[in-house]
């Protein structure tokens, strides 16, 4: 199900009598499940109406087309969405509305107010926002749902637990639940876009280990697409640490919950290991820098990376 809405900039189409350019915002929300939470539903709306009260702030004018999306499972369900991202979405007659620039959310969220424009104004082919792992156990571990690869041992991954507080900085996989990626991401990768797969180990805190082991497949669908992104182009996978999510669980679970529970965690680590050990350990824990802007001077374009 679709919903368009024209919402242009008009008090600054002539600014300086130049008229602005104009892209097409496609917001993807999965409704797979029988209900969507209430929080979810406050904040989205929040942020919603703070983007289109503040389109004077983007440097082009913007339509906008929300799109649910019913279909399951989530693996689907995602392939949908970035089928209608690539080939368009059927309006009336026979036109379709095709979008520059996509954002994904899960509706298992919390969404900031200026989460919408934040995005939007770093301009990037990916750029992501921050949620955390929703655990069950208060001895699991809880993660940011954030990951490093390990180049030696590819289903290994280390989960980021650290990283610049005001900076962008660059990941191997994430969950796409707070993604903003631009069309020619998709167009330089093939589909499936999402597939089913087995969780990488150390990313999912009370299981993956047995289900790697059993080769069981689970709701991995995000690697898949993740790995095409870093094996087939040169695309910087980035994220915003300023756009916190909250995940809805029998709690919210967010990054104040993440800070009290990574000092507790820290303190514990080295109580029981001593100094030396901690810091041999905290070493492998995977450390984000901030990321440097130089790295794509004069690269150009992003494409699909070149074979021999």
């Amino acid at each position: 199900m679709a919903w368009l809405e024209n919402r242009r900039n008009e008090g600054g189409r002539m600014e300086g009598k130049v008229k602005k350019p104009i892209r097409r915002l496609i917001i993807f929300l999965p409704v797979a499940k029988p209900g969507v939470d209430t929080d979810f539903l406050i904040t989205y709306n929040q942020a919603y109406k703070y983007l289109t009260s503040h389109l004077d702030e983007l440097p082009w004018e913007l339509e906008i087309m929300e799109y649910y999306c019913q279909t399951f499972p989530i693996d689907a369900n995602r392939n949908e969405c970035a089928t209608r991202f690539i080939e368009g979405v059927p309006i009336e007659g026979k036109r379709v509305w095709r979008a520059d620039i996509s954002i994904w959310f899960d509706t298992d969220h919390t969404i900031p107010l200026d989460t919408f424009t934040r995005l939007l104004l770093h301009d990037k082919p990916i750029v992501l926002g921050i949620y955390y792992l929703k655990t069950k156990k208060r001895d699991q571990p809880f993660y940011p749902v954030l990951f490093k690869r390990n180049e030696k041992k590819r289903d290994i991954f280390k989960a980021v637990m650290e990283f610049p507080k005001d900076e962008l900085f660059e990941v191997d996989f994430a969950g796409m639940g707070a993604a903003c990626i631009k069309r020619e991401v998709f167009e330089a990768i093939e589909s499936p876009y999402f597939e089913y797969s087995r969780h990488p180990l150390r990313t999912n805190a009370s299981d993956s280990e047995f289900k790697h082991m059993a080769n069981i497949k689970d709701v991995s669908e995000d690697k898949y697409f993740w790995d095409q992104v870093k094996d087939k182009t040169d695309y910087k996978i980035l994220v915003d640490p300023k756009v916190q999510f909250g995940h809805i669980g029998k709690m919210i679970f967010d990054q104040y919950m993440y800070s009290a529970w990574l000092g507790e965690y820290k303190r514990k680590l080295l109580e029981q290991k001593g100094e030396i050990k901690f810091r041999e350990l905290w070493g492998e824990m995977g450390i984000a820098e901030p990321y440097k802007e130089q790295e794509d001077v004069d690269r150009g374009t992003k494409k699909r990376k070149k074979t021999a």
